[in-house]
């Protein structure tokens, strides 16, 4: 956990180098965190539990595990993936600590994996469309593009005989094969899909409260696209999280819809403390509360 630790350190180390540098806009962001109603945090607080609770019961539709087991892996991993200096990374480890965690094969975590990012994409896709067409409509299409192929393959089952019979490495065959599952079965994936559009309600939600308390004006469907947005391109981060890149592009993207500088600065902050650390210490929590219960277990 090292370099995890030395990424978050390094990106803390330059928003304090930053605040120096920048002293009196520094105090003024802080003053619009300090000055937040404390019902503010509170609501937060309550959204992305909410949030959370249903990012888990998508897994819970998947796999037949008790609420106790699904909450705790899906604490840690998404501690995991938030720890790891790129989405790609974190992605990887994520999958196989929930694998372990709920004990099930990798092929089909990895398979659960996929088709949850392939809701998302759908949603934040979507949601960003507005801001795509306004970069470049080939931006939109491509993720569009992207999305359909994926889903085409997974459903085709000539498709699915050919690398089924191909020489293709055993791994790469049960996780087509466990992605099927999922996507074939209409009921469920329409249920993870649905409650994939739900949870990014929620999270949009939280960001565009927080910009109002603040003292910014802005709509909620502004909100969403740009929310959207920095999410996607965070992946370009080699950051833990989107760590630098999900803020910069967020806190860039209110200023142009208007929103002054300080507070979306201080919004964008804010709301990292929801969606980033809280989950960095939840997921520790779980951890340890795991290995504490089984050392006690064996004595």
């Amino acid at each position: 956990m090292g370099l995890q630790k030395y990424w978050r350190i390094v990106f803390v180390a330059v928003l304090l180098a930053l605040a120096m540098i920048y002293r009196e806009e520094a105090e003024r962001i802080v003053n619009i965190v300090v000055s937040s109603p404390p019902w503010l945090f509170f609501a937060c607080l309550f959204l992305v539990v909410a949030e959370f609770l249903l990012q888990a019961l998508r897994m819970k539709l998947v796999f037949s595990k008790n609420w106790a087991e699904i909450l705790r892996a899906y604490a840690v991993g998404l501690m995991v993936a938030l720890s790891f200096p790129s989405r790609t990374l974190g992605e990887g480890a994520r999958i196989a600590v929930m694998a372990k965690e709920l004990k099930v094969k990798k092929e089909e975590m990895a398979a659960y994996v996929s088709v949850e990012r392939v809701a998302d994409v759908v949603v934040l896709a979507t949601a960003a469309s507005l801001v795509l067409l306004e970069v470049h409509p080939f931006l939109l299409a491509a993720a569009v593009l992207g999305i359909c192929t994926f889903l085409a393959v997974i459903e085709s089952d000539t498709v699915y005989r050919k690398v089924s019979r191909g020489p293709v490495p055993e791994l790469l065959r049960k996780y087509i094969e466990e992605s099927r599952k999922i996507v074939k079965d209409r009921a469920l994936f329409a249920a993870i899909l649905g409650i994939s559009v739900v949870l990014w309600g929620i999270d949009f939600l939280r960001m565009w409260v927080v910009v109002h308390t603040m003292g910014g004006t802005i709509d909620y469907t502004a909100v969403a696209s740009l929310v959207s947005l920095a999410y996607i391109v965070s992946a370009l981060s080699f950051l833990p999280g989107g760590l630098g890149v999900y803020e910069g592009g967020l806190a860039g993207g209110l200023v142009l819809k208007g929103v002054p500088h300080d507070v979306a600065v201080a919004a964008t902050l804010y709301e990292r403390l929801f969606s980033y650390w809280l989950w960095i210490l939840v997921g520790a929590a779980a951890g340890a509360f795991k290995r504490e219960n089984g050392s006690s277990s064996t004595a």
